[in-house]
């Protein structure tokens, strides 16, 4: 299983270079949902490996499952315009909609109850925190709204107005949504805004101290944000509609903008690799978004990683729903990358430098961007200089195996 684990791995690194040149090997297409003219809004898996999709198929809007692994489809639940479905660790499942309201399966999709919020015009964010605790983000004609609940969505005892409108209208438009969540080691909250209303009601990154009962914009230079995602070094990375992908780096107040093309997601997984998906292409970068490199193009807006390590990608526009052929990370095993050696210097002219941890040897290949291996030596532990002043200058990727583990990162050649 380690063998097989490791060469997935790094066929993905290389796969982030290749661009679409190999799309039929990296996703899978499943089974096309039902229905006439069907959308996928959102998507998620249960520990069972059962998919579950909400669609916009009108008249036949719902929540349909697939026990099969996307061979079949089957629908659970006639209701209107599903826009978030969340599954929580217990496999209780949580879904927003066009409506004020979440509707929750504690039985694998057989029965819904339903809970209403008169405020909200429709829930656009939902987050699992663990023990019954949910968050719920959503829009109203006061403007974006944040909700909490500790017991499974029985009873709520927050309800905040991130960013009030100061003039109510029971009959204007909504002004700003809740798009995403995430929450750092240390307990604060982040929210993404997303806004309708030019200049002032355009959305935004938002903080909470308090567990969302106060809020302050922060990084206050990007906004219409469509997705948040955040790494185990607590960068928080942004999917932003008008500033592309950006990142908010732990202790910083402004944003780098590391894509700057119209963004609608993005999702860091259990390693801390990050996807993005972009207009018009997919990315990935597995150095904290210092190097990105494309992966096999599909035609997709979002990503979704099941609990058995699958990647999932979608478009809210049709009802095509692919998967990776096989799992990118193990949930048992972590591949260690760039953290455990050092290579420098990056950029580098004609030599660059590696140094492995103690009691660590194995064979160092570097490969360029078609995959083919340009290098190859036997490395010990401590440090050593490869002379790489015959490469042609690009971008390379560089392995190094040993008899347990398998290292790998993209350097520079001027």
């Amino acid at each position: 299983m380690k063998t097989f684990t490791k060469h997935i791995f790094f066929l993905l690194l290389l796969a982030c270079t290749l661009g679409n040149a190999n799309a039929q090997d990296f996703w899978q297409k499943l089974t096309p949902i039902p229905g006439s003219n069907t959308k996928v809004h959102c998507l998620a898996t249960n520990s069972k490996g059962h998919i579950f999709a909400g669609v916009d198929s009108y008249p036949d809007d719902g929540v349909f499952r697939s026990i099969d692994g996307g061979q079949s489809w089957q629908k659970v639940l006639t209701t209107f315009y599903p826009l978030r479905i969340k599954i929580d660790a217990n496999d209780v499942i949580y879904l927003g909609r066009d409506y004020p309201s979440v509707t929750v399966s504690k039985d694998d999709g057989k029965t819904w109850n339903e809970v209403e919020f008169p405020e909200v015009s429709s829930v656009t964010m939902i987050y699992t925190g663990g023990q019954d605790t949910i968050y719920v983000g959503g829009d109203s004609n006061n403007g974006a709204l944040f909700l909490r609940s500790y017991d499974g969505a029985t009873t709520w005892d927050t309800m905040v107005y991130v960013h009030p409108f100061p003039t109510p209208d029971e009959g204007a438009n909504t002004t700003e949504r809740v798009s995403s969540m995430v929450i750092t080691s240390d307990g604060v909250f982040y929210i993404g805004v997303f806004g309708y209303i030019y200049p002032d009601y355009i959305g935004g990154l938002y903080r909470s101290y308090d567990q969302g009962n106060t809020w302050e914009r922060v990084a206050t230079e990007v906004d219409f944000i469509e997705q948040l995602a955040i790494n185990s070094h607590d960068d928080i990375f942004i999917a932003s509609y008008s500033h592309g992908f950006c990142v908010l780096r732990s202790g910083a107040v402004s944003v780098e903008i590391l894509i700057a093309y119209e963004t609608y997601d993005v999702i860091v997984d259990h390693s801390d690799i990050v996807y993005a998906s972009c207009y018009s292409f997919q990315a990935c970068s597995y150095d904290n978004g210092l190097i990105f490199g494309r992966i096999p193009y599909a035609y997709i807006k979002r990503f979704y990683i099941s609990q058995d390590g699958f990647l999932y990608a979608y478009h809210t526009d049709f009802n095509d729903v692919y998967r990776s052929t096989q799992p990118i990370l193990s949930d048992n095993e972590q591949i260690p990358i760039t953290n455990n050696i050092k290579l420098y210097p990056n950029p580098a002219t004609d030599y660059i430098t590696i140094q492995l941890p103690d009691n660590e040897s194995g064979i160092l290949s570097i490969y360029d961007l078609l995959g083919k291996k340009s290098f190859e030596t036997t490395i010990d532990a401590g440090s050593k200089v490869i002379d790489i002043s015959k490469l042609k200058s690009n971008i390379y990727m560089l392995k190094i195996e040993t008899s347990s583990e398998v290292f790998t990162s993209k350097f520079i050649k001027n």
